[in-house]
This record gives C-alpha cells, structure tokens and sequence, in this order.
C-alpha cells in the first residue's frame, strides 16, 4: 500500500486493519506469493507526522513496516504487535513514549539513528531477525528487560542518557555495543 492507502487503513482501527493482514498472509500459496505482494503487503508511513497519540497495539503487518523518518509527537503504542517482514523505523523522532512491549519482529528491526524523548520500553518483544539500533539516543529510560534477541543485535554509537535496563535480557547471537554511552544505569 501507498502513504495515503497505509494511514486510511489505520484510522479504520485494529480489526479492519488485522482483515486486511490476514488477506495479504492468505494470498501465499505453496508456490509463493503472488506478483505484486510485495507491494500490496508493504504498509508505508515513511516520514508521516503523528501529531496525536498513535495506537498500532494488537496490529500484525504481513509485509514490509515502513515508519523511517516519521515523527511521533504524542505517544507510539506498538505494544503486541507482528511484524512479519522488514521493520523500518530508522531515523524516527518518538517524542513521547515508545512502547513496544510483547512485540515480535519476525524478520530485520532497522532503529538506526532514531531518537527516543520519552520512555522507550521493549519489554518482553522478540527480535528473530536482525536488530539493530546503531546511532539511536534514548534521552530517557530505555527498558529492554525480558527480551530475547535471536538474530544479532547492535547498538553500535548509541546514546543512553536515562536508565538503560537490560536485565534479563536473552542475547543468542552476535551483539554489538561498541562505543556506546551509558549515562546513567545501566543493568
């Protein structure tokens, strides 16, 4: 789906949106999916502007999540979300709370240079595929308790200027926190 086609679908709530997911999922056969999947599949919020809150909690996204560079100025509520393919939100502002608590992302989660103002809370999300978070700065806590990471995770130049709460975390792969600054806590 298109920008325009991506937010009308998401004002229509969580159920029509999770109708829609369920059809692009159901569109694969034994033999693939169909030509244009990819881009039927694809919702696309690239540099949107969320002046108020944003609810995507319970939300599946069967393919591509395309969030770089848009700008949460209230709070962004990912709790319990699938992301089934890439998700993108690489170069994001999150005024507000992030919360993406119980997520999964089943395939890349690119956080490369985004900026958390408010609380950001990974509690419980499972990252299967790559994770990474290289340049991101989290300027309040930043809470990753109880998350697994599969796929290798890294937070290479990352800024911590809060509480950063790892503790416990599952790292099964490779993990990278080279030059990272820890301001505060860190556990």
């Amino acid at each position: 789906m298109n920008k325009e086609q991506s937010l009308a679908l998401y004002r229509q709530g969580r159920e029509a949106w999770n109708v829609w997911a369920a059809q692009q999922i159901n569109a694969i056969d034994e033999f693939g999916a169909p030509r244009n999947w990819d881009e039927t599949a694809t919702a696309d919020f690239a540099g949107c502007d969320f002046k108020e809150d944003a609810n995507f909690s319970g939300f599946k996204f069967p393919g591509l999540a395309k969030f770089n560079q848009a700008n949460f100025s209230g709070s962004a509520v990912f709790e319990d979300v699938s992301f089934c393919r890439d998700a993108m939100f690489y170069s994001v502002k999150f005024d507000g709370a992030a919360k993406f608590a119980n997520s999964t992302f089943d395939a890349a989660a690119r956080f490369e240079g985004a900026t958390f103002v408010g609380v950001a809370r990974f509690v419980g999300a499972t990252f299967t595929g790559a994770a990474r978070f290289n340049g991101a700065t989290f300027k309040t806590s930043a809470r990753f308790s109880n998350t697994t990471f599969v796929g290798a995770v890294r937070f290479e130049g990352t800024n911590f200027f809060g509480d950063a709460w790892f503790t416990p975390a599952i790292f099964e792969s490779f993990s990278d926190f080279r030059n990272v600054r820890f301001r505060h806590v860190a556990d």
